[in-house]
């Protein structure tokens, strides 16, 4: 016997010396018996379950039978997620198949949306809000009444013993209060407040650390019972910067999460001696460190908030989410830490051309131009910008193209969209996921309940939020948008996939089938991979249109993602932008008017083209200028400008009118357009140097054209060897603002401005001014 166990012993420890030595661990097996009741206790029979590896993203489809039970075993992966209807990701509902065994495992959950709702939604940043603070001293036997009613809260430490004498609130946002107390010395306190509100419960400079509500029910009294174990730290805070001194060994607390980050370069080695900055999301508030030899750095950070990783040399590095942790909390992040060129080598800031991303102008129009009256998808405005005389040397063409305000959507065909939202850590600075999340709604708003939509989100991993199905009320489209938060690395090519599948769930000959991936374009796949998995489904009719977010998104990328898709490419870099990106795209799939749309410009021997403004030159022959415009869009109006010399102006250029032939399909009819319109130059007899005449927002436009040439300039120049020419382009452009503006300059002139005056400050150091 005791030989035989020996053996027994022998063969087990060589099989787990094996397993450690391959990297393997013997999967284990789970026979689980799942049974799904809706909120009054009856099984949910017949109901789709998705049951998802958190790791390696295996997905499992089974169905409930008649009594609202599920069997299913698993053989392989570790960690599992099981998602029901519309409740998905609950952090309640996921189970674990210990390795090298065999379980058996019975589970019971309720589906109940209305409570998952109340669980999983967002914090509210409360530094927007103007909460009143009010104390109260409620005793033990206070009786509640039929307008108010008792929340009597008990508080244990770790270790059991009651939490006496410790602050605790509750703060309700609708009646825009915070109510004060403290536990007595058995760690009770108790509140009495109006019925019917919802109230979340704070302790220890944590907002929401668990909640109890009130229903509307006269004489009402709610009790809850939990553990918190308080938070001892040496902290140093320094205006909005907290450095932490923390004792060997630190714990996490109830409170607070110990997190641990390994900064990590592309190879085996680490960051040592690195600063390391995580910002408190929506806060102002910074916690500083600094990684040790082995490239680590620990924090103990407060539960309940969200926080932005920064490099000293890469910013956004992602996201950490402690709002929803429960019990003693840890955390560990390795972060790749790749420095940005811009900042930690400022000499090579300077974009090539094909990098460089201009400010579309277009995006900056307010003004709008007087649509066509006769039917047509178009009317061309064009208009020389003023008077010119013996003393002009420029002539600028203002050339506008104003599509109908509105049209029906009887012409567009039925939608079939699937959004593919990159959530990775950058996502969170700039305030970006909540522009995004408002942008999408407002978007939702404008689709028509029989049009199709799905979401699909991505980091490490892609999960499909939303499956393809018509969007009818869009509640639990909007709900689960608004769940959305930042976080994790980025894996494009998985996110686009799964929107791809989503998609083809619908696809139909004649509907608008069509991707809009959000990102900042870079990721863990290969992209000859991520473009040979895009053709898959191009080749089979689905668009694809993408939006850059970022100041450094990979334009290459999503530039030809769009272009193999048929789609266009937008770019968000502030928050602010990503409103615009939407509402673009939105008209391109609901009201296009036009398509095919081409401009020939023919001027006169009394003029000598310069610059085209606004769109790429497509041909030059002779004096005759050809451009292509972008398809037309309801209410979306295109705007150029024409930048001429006058090499000796005379009378007779009154007499030689510019023709401008527009070109372009009728989406509405089938038939094809062609316009043409004629402008001529005024001559006036004044002796004066004639200005040219812009209105304020023409003016606006105009200076920014004239700088966005002046960063073209710079970077043709720069990369072509010739550094005091970039230099001197970037002083052309600011000449031009400063003699355009002498005074004030609005948000956007402001920003290029400062764009400007960054690459000549690089451009300085380059030639060791």
């Amino acid at each position: 016997m005791k030989r035989n166990a020996a053996k027994t012993f022998v063969l087990v420890v060589l099989c787990a010396l094996f397993s450690t030595v391959t990297g393997q661990s013997a999967s284990g097996t789970l026979d689980l018996t799942l049974v799904i009741k809706d909120a009054r206790g009856r099984g949910l029979a017949n109901t789709e379950v998705e049951f998802i590896e958190t790791r390696t993203r295996q997905r499992i489809l089974a169905q409930t039978d008649g009594y609202g039970v599920v069997k299913q075993q698993f053989t392989s992966g570790r960690y599992w997620q099981f998602n029901v209807k519309d409740v998905r990701d609950y952090f309640f509902w996921q189970f674990e198949v210990p390795p090298g065994r065999k379980y058996t495992l019975s589970k019971s959950v309720t589906y109940n949306y209305e409570r998952y709702e109340r669980e999983t939604r967002p914090t509210v940043d409360r530094t927007r809000l103007r909460l009143e603070e009010v104390p109260l001293k409620t005793r033990l036997n206070d009786p509640p009444s039929q307008t108010e009613g008792i929340i009597r809260l008990e508080i244990q430490r770790a270790d059991k013993r009651p939490l006496g004498r410790f602050p605790v609130a509750l703060t309700c946002y609708k009646l825009g209060k915070t109510f004060t107390a403290k536990t007595n010395p058995g760690g009770i306190a108790v509140f009495k407040v109006p019925l019917g509100q919802e109230y979340e419960v704070d302790l220890d400079g944590i907002n929401s650390f668990t909640y109890c509500d009130l229903i509307d029910k006269p004489y009402y009294v709610a009790r809850k019972r939990f553990t918190y174990e308080p938070t001892e730290i040496v902290e140093k805070e320094v205006n909005d910067t907290i450095v932490q001194k923390l004792k060997p060994g630190q714990k996490g607390t109830s409170g607070r999460v110990i997190t641990t980050i390994t900064m990590v370069g592309n190879g085996k080695d680490v960051w040592r001696e690195e600063p390391v900055f995580i910002e408190v999301i929506g806060q102002h508030k910074w916690y500083k460190g600094v990684t040790n030899q082995r490239g680590q750095v620990s924090f103990l950070l407060p539960k309940s908030d969200r926080y932005m990783i920064h490099g000293r040399y890469e910013p956004d590095l992602d996201v950490l989410d402690y709002r929803r942790r429960r019990g003693i909390g840890y955390g560990n992040k390795r972060i790749l830490y790749r420095p940005m060129a811009k900042y930690q080598f400022p000499a090579e800031y300077i974009p090539t051309p094909e990098d460089l991303i201009l400010e579309a102008f277009q995006e900056f129009m307010d003004q709008k131009y007087p649509a066509p009256e006769d039917g047509a998808p178009v009317r061309t405005h064009a208009e020389f910008t003023g008077p010119v005389n013996a003393n002009s040397r420029e002539a600028v063409l203002r050339l506008a193209f104003a599509p109908p305000s509105e049209v029906s959507n009887e012409f567009s065909p039925p939608l079939n969209l699937c959004f593919v939202i990159d959530k990775s850590g950058s996502m969170a600075g700039d305030d970006r996921i909540e522009q995004l999340k408002l942008s999408m709604e407002a978007f939702l708003n404008r689709l028509r309940p029989g049009d199709i939509a799905s979401l699909v989100i991505f980091e490490d991993f892609e999960t499909v939020v939303i499956p393809a199905r018509t969007l009818g009320d869009r509640k639990r489209f909007k709900e689960a948008i608004v769940r959305l938060d930042a976080g994790g690395g980025t894996n494009i090519f998985k996110g686009m996939m799964a929107g791809y599948q989503e998609v083809m769930k619908n696809f139909q000959r004649g509907r608008t089938n069509r991707l809009i991936l959000l990102s900042d374009g870079y990721g863990v796949t290969p992209v000859d991979e991520i473009l040979a998995g895009q053709k898959t489904f191009t080749d089979q009719g689905v668009e694809c249109s993408t939006v850059g977010v970022g100041e450094n998104y990979n334009f290459a990328l999503l530039k030809q993602l769009a272009s193999n898709g048929g789609g266009h490419i937008s770019h968000v870099g502030e928050a602010k932008e990503m409103r615009s990106a939407f509402m673009n795209e939105l008209a391109s799939v609901l009201f296009p008017v036009a398509t095919d749309v081409t401009v020939e410009i023919t001027y006169n021997r009394h003029l000598k083209y310069k610059q085209l403004y606004g769109y790429p030159l497509k041909e030059r022959k002779g004096r005759k200028l050809v451009m292509k415009l972008r398809n037309l869009y309801a209410g979306l109006d295109q705007l150029a400008f024409v930048r001429f010399s006058l090499p000796q102006p005379v009378p007779e250029i009154e007499a030689e009118p510019v023709e401008v032939r527009l070109r372009c399909k009728d989406l509405r009819t089938g038939q094809m357009i062609d316009q043409v319109t004629e402008v001529s130059l005024e001559w006036s007899e004044s002796g004066e140097d004639l200005a040219l005449v812009l209105d304020q927002q023409e003016k606006k436009l105009y200076t920014i054209a004239v700088l966005n040439q002046s960063l073209k300039l710079m970077s043709d120049r720069f990369h072509g060897g010739d550094p005091a020419g970039a230099r001197q382009a970037i002083d052309e452009g600011l000449a031009s603002l400063q003699k355009a503006y002498p005074g004030p300059m609005d948000r956007d002139l402001a920003e290029l401005h400062r764009k400007l005056l960054d690459y000549l400050d690089v451009l300085e150091k380059q030639q060791g001014r």
